[in-house]
């Protein structure tokens, strides 16, 4: 029988979702910008370094099997949502609007999935050039080399005005405060530091390397890292909030990104997510070692693009009115996923964007990953 060629991945993935390459959209205008902290200004790093070493892949005992995907559904996860350890915000549920095609809804073929099998000895440090912070602000480094930045309480409005091209129906805008400093990672968790702490790493990795973030991680596997971390007893840690991760991305700028507005919404060179992030117009096709592009203000860096970052939060529609430290719903049909991938369209890397997985689903979104809080 003749063998059909597979299209590639990234052609896959954006017949998936639809998209195609318009015009170029007209730059949407700034909202008024309220309180929030003031910051230096941030240099880009001097050089971009190559991705580390090679990581030991191989599944846990546990994992499913890699080419086994699970049905393509985004419905409501059955059973009763986990006991929540601080006070939450409750949003009556409304319909959510309908979710685009998550750009990881997609199976891989072997051939596809690049599996190293060489070990690395230690987790390796990012070095003085690949991560700057702002002065006067203060950071901290674990035994993970988990590197962290203390972000000041302020408030911002989150979501997205009517106005921003991209948007979608569920980004209303409100005013929300953070009332406690919070120390956010500075990168997205790296493979070198999950291998470190949890002995292995995802078997459905597409590249690996000590520099790489971590991705085809479920949420569930995220408190599991938490749990092992919390265990070195070193810190209290814990996935951002929504709300709390936005108001990082944000690092007080009103705009789309956290450096200006997109001139594009899909895969064309867009200048300011081209200096600030990867995404499906600059990434190769490929997942990219963290902390080659230009941070924000309060020195994060790969908030756009990149890989998705799973927060705390079940999704739900936003409030109309002002909140403080909001913690989301008690249950939703999934957890908040942000911030886009390596080949998410640009309007997807926007600070406001909102996507949603179930809490269990490894297969579902094969390009996330996340970054931890430290409590101050």
């Amino acid at each position: 029988m003749k063998k059909t060629k597979q299209k590639p991945i990234f052609s896959r993935v954006q017949d998936l979702m639809g998209e195609s390459t318009p015009s170029p959209v007209p730059a949407a205008p700034v909202p008024e910008r309220i309180s929030a902290p003031g910051v230096a200004p941030v240099v880009p790093p001097a050089g971009a370094t190559k991705a580390g070493a090679a990581l030991r892949s191989g599944p846990r005992p546990d994992e499913v099997p890699i080419f086994k995907p699970e049905a393509q559904n985004f419905g409501p996860v059955a059973g009763p949502a986990p006991a929540l350890s601080r006070a939450q915000q409750v949003v009556s549920p409304l319909p959510p609007p309908p979710l685009e095609p998550a750009p990881g809804d997609v199976s891989l073929s072997e051939p596809e999935v690049q599996v190293l099998n060489e070990e690395v000895g230690e987790v390796p440090a990012l070095g003085p050039s690949a991560i700057q912070i702002p002065a006067g602000l203060e950071t901290l480094t674990n035994s993970l080399n988990m590197t962290f930045v203390r972000i000041p309480a302020g408030s911002f409005l989150m979501g997205s005005p009517e106005t921003e091209t991209g948007r979608s129906s569920d980004e209303t805008q409100h005013e929300v405060t953070i009332s406690q400093d919070l120390y956010f990672q500075v990168t997205p968790v790296t493979q070198g530091q999950w291998q470190a702490l949890m002995g292995h790493i995802p078997s459905r990795m597409l590249k690996t390397g000590a520099d790489l973030p971590v991705e085809g991680v479920n949420w569930n596997d995220c408190q599991e890292f938490i749990r092992k971390l919390l265990a070195l007893q070193e810190g209290i840690y814990r996935l951002p909030t929504e709300a709390e991760w936005e108001y990082a991305c944000r690092a007080g700028s009103p705009t789309a990104l956290a450096n200006g507005d997109l001139i594009t919404l899909f895969c064309e060179l867009d200048p300011a997510l081209d200096e600030i992030g990867w995404y499906c117009g600059n990434s190769n096709r490929s997942l990219q070692p963290v902390a080659q592009k230009r941070p924000n203000a309060w020195g994060l860096y790969d908030m756009h693009g990149n890989v998705a970052e799973w927060c705390q939060d079940w999704y739900s529609s936003y409030p109309e009115t002002a909140q403080t430290d909001p913690a989301g719903p008690l249950s939703g049909p999934g957890r908040v996923v942000r911030g886009g991938s390596w080949f998410s369209s640009a309007k997807k890397c926007r600070c406001a964007a909102r996507f949603y997985a179930p809490p269990h689903s490894r297969n579902r979104f094969p390009i996330s990953g996340f970054r931890l809080v430290r409590v101050v």
